[in-house]
This record gives structure tokens, sequence and C-alpha cells, in this order.
């Protein structure tokens, strides 16, 4: 029992390790400089892709040939009584 115990233990201690670790590494990444503009530079250009994306399936294509810009119907006639 006392070892399995002290499995525990150690398992516990490398995963807290490991965590606190992680965390340093992410706050020493996200305030560098340099790192910041790599990330920003990467996020802009997924964005630019995904919009490029979405807003090239909506787009109609330009006619070639475009009628009046306010179409005219016949004019009503007058009722007659």
């Amino acid at each position: 029992m006392r070892k399995v115990l002290d499995a525990i233990a150690i398992i516990s201690f490398l995963l807290s390790g490991t965590v606190v670790g992680l965390i340093g590494y992410t706050y020493l990444t996200l305030t560098n400089e340099k790192k910041q503009e790599e990330i920003k530079e990467y996020i802009m250009d997924q964005a630019k892709d995904l919009i490029q994306d979405q807003i090239g399936g909506f787009m109609p294509d330009v006619p070639s040939v475009t009628g009046d810009v306010v179409p005219t119907a016949p004019m009503p006639s007058s009722p007659k009584f």
C-alpha cells in the first residue's frame, strides 16, 4: 500500500511541476515582443483566409449588361366611369 501511495505522490508532483512549467513558458512567450508579433501575424493570416472564403461564396458575378436604373412600367390608364 505504501508503494502505491508513493507512486501517486510522485505522479502528482510531476504533474504539478509540468503545469507550473507550462504556465511559466506561456507567460514568457506571450510577454516576448517578437513572439507577440508572430502570433498577431499568424492570427491575421488565418482570419484573412477565413474572410475571403466567406465573402467569395456570397458575392454575385458582375453583369456585363445592365438595364435602366429604375425599371419602367407602363402607365396605368385612368379608370373609366
